[in-house]
């Protein structure tokens, strides 16, 4: 594999993240009849409000992002992709790694996320990387499972 950087995320960053937002989201429009809610994350705020890393690799440029929030509640994984020529490489999994090594160094023990149920896909992801169903429930029509995992 090439050489990984990943870093906070710059203002320049922005416009690559809805891209890449909408090219890794976009497969699901159909399946949940509308569009899931990372293609219209609002980045600039998330570079302003929370944390922010990005996955560079030598093959694909600028090809993932992870926005993590912190809030009374704790620490929410609030989105994580990897651009759709990107995938298959482990590329999400280092990224994951590296949230989870930045939650470390501030000692938190737990972290959570939640996804939609119809991405089917994601929740066998997070799943086989430690993750737990905590809950059920839907907002903003959205039909979202909650996860979380330990960091102990």
């Amino acid at each position: 594999m090439s050489n990984i950087q990943i870093r906070e995320a710059m203002r320049d960053d922005v416009a690559r993240l809805h891209q890449i937002a909408h090219a890794a989201y976009q497969h699901y429009t159909p399946r949940m009849g509308r569009d899931p809610a990372p293609m219209h994350a609002d980045f600039a705020m998330h570079l302003n409000a929370d944390t922010v890393f990005v996955l560079e690799q030598d093959d694909f440029g600028l090809c993932g992002y992870a926005v993590m929030i912190a809030d009374d509640h704790g620490w929410l994984l609030d989105n994580i992709a990897i651009a759709p020529t990107a995938q298959g490489q482990g590329l999400g999994g280092r990224l994951l790694a590296h949230c989870e090594a930045f939650l470390q160094a501030k000692d938190v023990a737990v972290y959570s996320l939640y996804t939609n149920a119809a991405m089917h896909e994601n929740i066998i992801w997070y799943q086989a990387r430690g993750f737990h169903e905590t809950e059920r429930r839907t907002e903003n029509g959205f039909h979202r499972i909650y996860m979380e995992k330990s960091l102990a």
